[in-house]
């Protein structure tokens, strides 16, 4: 199937140092789930299945590359270290953008500030946003039964027009304790995890950085970062004009939940794990 990407350009600039903490965090293997079907069976009963959004809104507040992992090679840092990175993209403020809108477009235009960087061979890139996703969709089955997303999170079948669903998040597992890692989900250019922590990108303890449960709340919210370890590492040289992100939500970025009945039909709707890779440009 073909793949649209929404691409991002940003440049290269040089960030701040902080200090590299290690303790007991919560990670949990992440993938990509698995696609909707549109023949036979949607998805499997008590299940879930993920699909192209409608809608898919988003603030970034900063985006970059590092040499190394910035939560370490194990993945088991506690806080955001920035001694092996430079930004490609800060915004304090950001306006909220639809990534779904425009699928297969131009490049989205962002407002924040971007400045060139070293040159350098990067391995690993990552991107800060906010915690909040804003996303809807709908999805036709083998017997043209249209399913669609609903404002409170729960998803109809046949009734009722597409609603926008704001999802938090702020647990990557389900039970009492934070999980706040979601690690190596295989992409087109590597593979990406994700890390729910604070405004200073601290996480939080495992065992008693959340809130009472379940569902848990991890005690650090308020920031979703994403970082790729790259299988073809960023090459910056002094002909590099742009560093381009592309965003791959075909198929992807959210998801249906069947959780009534083992009746293999959705009954809840929310965000999923997106994809993406990075395109150079030279002189």
């Amino acid at each position: 199937m073909y793949k649209n990407f929404i691409k991002i350009i940003v440049s290269l600039g040089l960030l701040t140092t902080t200090s590299f903490a290690q303790a007991q965090v919560g990670n949990v293997t992440g993938d990509l789930g698995t696609q909707c079907s549109a023949t036979g069976t949607i998805m499997a009963a008590d299940g879930a299945c993920t699909f192209t959004p409608t809608t898919y809104k988003i603030s970034i507040f900063e985006m970059g590359l590092c040499t190394a992992n910035p939560f370490g090679a194990a993945q088991t840092g506690t806080t955001f270290d920035r001694t092996s990175c430079v930004t490609t993209y800060a915004d304090a403020a950001p306006a909220v953008v639809d990534i779904a809108a425009s699928l297969g477009g131009a490049p989205i235009p962002l407002t924040g500030t971007s400045t060139p960087p070293a040159e350098n061979t990067y391995t690993h890139a990552y991107m800060i946003m906010d915690d909040t996703f804003t996303v809807s969709g709908s999805f036709t089955d083998s017997g043209d039964n249209v399913h669609v997303s609903r404002s409170n999170g729960s998803a109809t079948t046949g009734i009722g027009n597409i609603q926008e669903a704001a999802n938090n998040l702020t647990n990557f597992g389900d039970g009492t304790n934070c999980d706040s890692g979601f690690l190596n989900v295989p992409v087109g250019s590597g593979t990406m995890s994700a890390f729910i922590t604070n405004t200073a990108l601290e996480r939080s303890a495992r065992t008693s950085g959340a809130s009472a449960g379940p569902p848990s709340v991890c005690t650090n919210s308020g920031r979703l970062t994403g970082v790729m370890t790259l299988t073809t590492p960023v090459v910056v040289t002094s002909d590099t004009l742009q560093v381009i992100f592309n965003f791959d939500l075909t198929n992807q970025g959210v998801q249906f939940f069947d959780d009534a009945g083992s009746d293999s039909v959705p009954d809840q709707f929310g965000s999923g794990p997106f994809s993406g890779s990075f395109t150079i440009v030279n002189k």
